[in-house]
């Protein structure tokens, strides 16, 4: 599925406006509800993928998928964790600071979706 992801991200990026940044100032979906889990803004080509992995977290519009509600449980965590990992362009993200999901998502071979870096102990 990588390889699928990143071929898919270099042949659109550059149309849809998202690249990789190093920072947490990335534009987020103005339907987001707010929190740690978002999709960014002009980047999702509406695959679907996401929201199936997310039910009751993520919802769509014309503009593309983003979460209605932020999750609350593990489960629910895990399952926006999912819809970061499905994410065909990368449009999912987690912009929180919570160490335990960046190293799951970085376990996941999934640090470039995150805004924050897994601090070393």
């Amino acid at each position: 599925m990588n390889i699928f992801k990143n071929l898919f991200n270099h042949s659109t990026k550059h149309k849809l406006n998202c690249e990789p940044t190093e920072n947490s100032s990335r534009p987020r979906h103005g339907l987001n509800a707010e929190g740690d889990f978002y999709v960014e803004k002009d980047c999702c080509i509406l695959c679907g993928a996401p929201e199936v992995e997310a039910i009751g977290l993520m919802g769509h519009s014309d503009e593309g998928c983003y979460f209605i509600r932020q999750p609350e449980t593990e489960e629910e965590i895990e399952q926006a964790i999912n819809a970061i990992a499905v994410s065909c362009v990368s449009a999912v993200r987690y912009g929180g600071t919570n160490q335990k999901i960046i190293k799951r998502l970085y376990d996941l071979k999934l640090e470039t979706e995150c805004d924050h870096k897994l601090i070393k102990q």
